[in-house]
């Protein structure tokens, strides 16, 4: 009986990942669309300017265990947004 109960744990948390990868999946679509439209309305260059920069990502270079910098990146326009800052909070550490 224990087993069934595991099962419908596991697959409840699967559906939860799911709908969860499938909502940021259609969110990044959204912000891409509207930086499409900013790519026709200002043309490649001043459209990285221009765009809201709503959606990063975070990379590391350097030489790990000596010197290590953290950069962010756009996801949409793929503008190098400088280096990231470490929030340090009571409820844990963020990249920022």
């Amino acid at each position: 009986m224990w087993l069934l109960y595991i099962a419908g744990f596991i697959v409840l948390l699967i559906v939860i990942v799911r709908a969860d990868a499938r909502r940021k999946d259609r969110q990044l679509q959204a912000y891409r669309k509207e930086y499409d439209e900013l790519l026709k309305k200002y043309g490649y260059v001043q459209a990285r300017e221009h765009c809201p920069h709503r959606a990063v990502t975070f990379s590391q270079t350097g030489i790990p265990g000596v010197v290590t910098m953290t950069r962010k990146w756009c996801k949409i326009c793929g503008k190098d947004l400088g280096a990231a800052h470490l929030k340090e909070s009571l409820w844990g550490n963020r990249w920022e």
